[in-house]
C-alpha cells in the first residue's frame, strides 16, 4: 500500500485563523512591536495576556466560517465505491470502501433512514464490497465480525436476498477459519430462506452454497488470518499500583526538587524490564492522514471501522469506541472539526480543544481562577483535569511572539467552543486563558502516540511511526535524560513506561524526550531541549561529553556496552 488514499478532512478554504492572525500581526506592527513587547512582558497571568490581545481591534474581527455541510454525501460515497470496485490493490480498496462508508448518508444508528431504498442499496453495496476485500486480504476474523454485525441489523435482513447474501458471506469466512459447525449452520439457514427468491436467484445461491459445502466436506485447514489482533492487556505494574499515584507503580514515589521540579524516584530496587507506569491519556488526537485507517478513540488500526453518525471525518473500530468518543470529545467537536485542522493552527490545537471538551464547562469554570496548588501528598490521577492543569507551561521562558500567537490560537479555539454551545461569549476571556495554558503546557508535556511498523527485514528494520499526540499526566512526571533508564511504548492510545536498567532505591526514573546521546551531538541536543522544553540537560552524557555511537571504535563500543551493563564498574583494557 502506498499510503492512505484520503488524508482526512480538509480545512475550510477561507482560512479564518490565518486571516485573523495576520490582522493581529499587522496591528502590532502598526502599534510598534517593541512598545507592545514592553507592555506584554510585564503581564503576570494568562488571563491578562489573553485580555491584552482581546483589546486589539483585530481581535474583534475574528469570524468563523458559516457551518459547513457534515460531509455525508451520496454522490461522494458512490464515487469512492466506484474507485474501490476498479482498484486492483486490495489494501487501497479497503481504504476506499471505508471512505465510501464514511460518506454514505445512511448509518445503521439511524434505522429510519433505511426506508430510502437507493441509499440502503448504496450502503449494502459498500458493505458487501468491504467484506469481499477483507476476504481477499485474509482478514478473516474481522470479516466474520463485520458479517455478524450486519446480520444483527433487522432493517437490513428484512430483505430476503440481502439476508441470504450476508449468510453466504458469513459462511465463507467461517469456512476459511475452519469453524465447520458454524459454517454448516449458516448454509442450512440460507437454504431455508433462499426458497423465497425467484428461480434464477435460487440457482445462483445454490452454486455458491454448494461450493462452500464441498470445502467443508474436504476438511480444509484454517487459512492464515491477518486481522488486527485484539488490544494487548495493560502491563501489570511492578510492585502493584501506587496508593496515591494512579497508573504508577508502588515502587515509585513523587518527589519535588527546587531545581528539577516534580520527579519520580524509586523507593526500592527495581530490575530492568519492570512496568512502572501504565497511563491513560486525558486527551488525544490522531494526525489527519490516519483518520481513514485508525480508530479515533483507541488509536488502533481498524479493519472494519464505523463512521460517525453525523460527519464524514472520523472512524471508530467498534460501537463501544464510537459511543465513548462521542461522550468524551467528538460529540462536542463534530460540528466544528473542519475548523480545527487548519495547518496554520498547528497540531496542538485539536489536542487542546479536546482537553477543554473533555473537561466540560463546569470543570473549566472551577479553574477560571487559579486553584491552590495540590499538597505534596495529595492523590494524583492522570484522568483528572486537575492533573492536566498542574502541568508546567514555561511561560516566562517564551518569547513574546510565541505567546501572542498562542493567544490567537486560544481565542480561535474558544470561538469554536462558543459555536458548539459549550461556553458562553461572556466566558471568552477565562476560557481562552485556559486554552492558552494548555497550548503552552502541551508543547512540553504532550507525547507522541506511535506504532511500530515492521519492514521487510523484520524487527531489525522496524521503525516507529508517529500517529498523533496525547496528554499523559502520569508519564509527564518523569524527567528527561539523554541516557534514560526507561523506555516508553504505545499500546494504542495507552502508554507504558518500562525500566531498561536496574534502579536502586533513591534513583530517579529518567525518560528521554527524543534526544539520545548516541544519535545527536551535545550541541544539537542542548539547542533542541532549550528550544522546546526550556531547560539545559545535566545528565552524565551531557556533562561528560559522551561521543556518538558512530564515533566509537569497535573496541570502545564493546567497552561502553559493558560499562552500561555493569553500572560503570568496568576498567579500560
Amino acid at each position: 500500500m502506498d499510503g492512505p488514499v484520503c488524508a482526512g478532512p480538509e480545512s475550510p478554504g477561507d482560512n479564518a485563523f490565518s486571516t485573523f492572525y495576520d490582522g493581529l500581526c499587522a496591528e502590532l506592527r502598526a502599534l510598534g512591536v517593541e512598545a507592545y513587547r514592553a507592555e506584554f512582558d510585564a503581564l503576570d497571568t494568562d488571563r491578562e495576556r489573553v485580555e491584552a490581545v482581546l483589546r486589539l481591534q483585530a481581535a474583534a474581527r475574528l469570524r468563523l466560517p458559516a457551518a459547513g455541510a457534515t460531509g455525508k454525501s451520496e454522490e461522494q460515497a458512490r464515487r469512492f465505491l466506484e474507485m474501490a470496485m476498479n482498484c486492483t490493490d486490495s489494501q487501497r480498496k479497503l481504504v476506499l470502501c471505508n471512505t465510501a462508508l464514511q460518506h454514505c448518508p445512511l448509518e445503521l444508528a439511524q434505522p429510519a433512514r433505511l426506508k430510502d431504498g437507493c441509499v440502503r442499496d448504496l450502503y449494502l453495496a459498500v458493505a458487501i464490497n468491504r467484506l469481499w476485500t477483507l476476504y481477499e486480504l485474509g482478514k478473516l476474523a474481522s470479516g466474520l465480525a463485520e458479517a455478524e454485525r450486519l446480520l444483527a441489523e433487522p432493517a437490513l435482513v428484512a430483505a430476503v436476498e440481502t439476508h441470504v447474501q450476508l449468510l453466504v458471506e458469513r459462511a465463507r469466512f467461517q469456512t476459511a477459519l475452519a469453524r465447520r459447525d458454524e459454517a454448516e449452520a449458516s448454509v442450512r439457514q440460507a437454504l431455508q430462506i433462499v426458497r423465497q427468491l425467484d428461480r434464477q436467484q435460487q440457482a445462483m445461491y445454490a452454486v455458491e452454497l454448494g461450493t462452500i459445502r464441498k470445502r467443508l466436506a474436504g476438511g480444509e485447514e484454517a487459512a492464515e488470518d491477518v486481522s488486527q489482533p485484539p488490544a494487548p492487556e495493560t502491563p501489570r505494574l511492578f510492585g502493584g499500583p501506587h496508593p496515591r499515584l494512579r497508573r504508577v507503580s508502588a515502587a515509585l514515589d513523587l518527589a519535588v526538587d527546587d531545581r528539577r521540579g516534580r520527579m519520580l524516584v524509586a523507593n526500592t530496587d527495581i530490575p530492568p524490564g519492570s512496568a512502572l507506569i501504565a497511563d491513560e491519556p486525558f486527551a488525544w488526537s490522531l494526525h489527519p492522514p490516519r483518520w481513514v485507517t485508525h480508530c479515533q478513540n483507541c488509536c488502533r488500526p481498524a479493519d472494519c471501522p464505523l463512521p460517525c453518525p453525523d460527519c464524514a471525518s472520523v472512524l471508530f473500530c467498534s460501537e463501544s469506541c464510537r459511543s465513548e468518543a462521542l461522550h468524551l470529545f467528538h460529540g462536542t467537536e463534530c460540528g466544528v472539526l473542519d475548523l480545527l485542522i487548519d495547518p496554520n493552527l498547528g497540531r496542538m490545537a485539536l489536542l487542546v480543544f479536546r482537553v477543554l471538551a473533555r473537561a466540560g464547562p463546569d470543570t473549566l469554570r472551577l479553574h477560571f481562577e487559579p486553584p491552590a496548588p495540590p499538597a505534596p501528598d495529595a492523590p494524583h490521577d492522570s484522568l483528572s483535569y486537575a492533573a492536566v492543569y498542574s502541568q508546567v507551561t514555561n511561560t516566562a521562558d517564551r518569547p513574546m511572539g510565541d505567546v501572542v500567537k498562542r493567544c490567537a490560537v486560544a481565542l480561535y479555539l474558544t470561538a469554536c467552543l462558543e459555536r458548539t454551545g459549550a461556553v458562553a461569549a461572556a466566558e471568552r476571556a477565562p476560557t481562552a486563558a485556559l486554552a492558552l495554558r494548555h497550548l503552552q503546557s502541551c508543547s512540553c508535556n504532550a507525547y507522541e502516540v506511535t506504532e511500530l511498523r515492521l519492514a521487510g527485514g523484520g524487527v531489525r528494520l522496524a521503525e516507529f511511526e508517529e500517529l498523533g499526540g496525547a496528554v499523559y499526566a502520569a508519564v509527564s512526571l518523569a524527567n528527561h535524560s539523554c541516557f534514560p533508564n526507561a523506555v516508553r511504548a504505545s499500546h494504542g492510545r495507552r502508554l507504558a513506561v518500562t525500566s531498561t536498567r536496574p534502579l536502586r532505591a533513591g534513583d530517579e526514573l529518567l525518560d528521554n524526550y527524543g534526544f539520545h546521546f548516541h544519535e545527536e551531538d551535545e550541541t544539537s541536543r542542548y539547542a533542541a531541549l532549550r528550544r522546546q522544553y526550556q531547560f539545559a540537560c545535566e545528565c552524565a552524557a551531557c556533562e561528560q561529553g559522551w561521543p556518538l555511537y558512530a564515533e566509537l571504535t569497535v573496541q570502545r563500543q564493546s567497552l561502553l556496552a559493558r560499562c552500561i551493563q555493569s553500572g560503570g564498574n568496568v576498567r579500560s583494557e
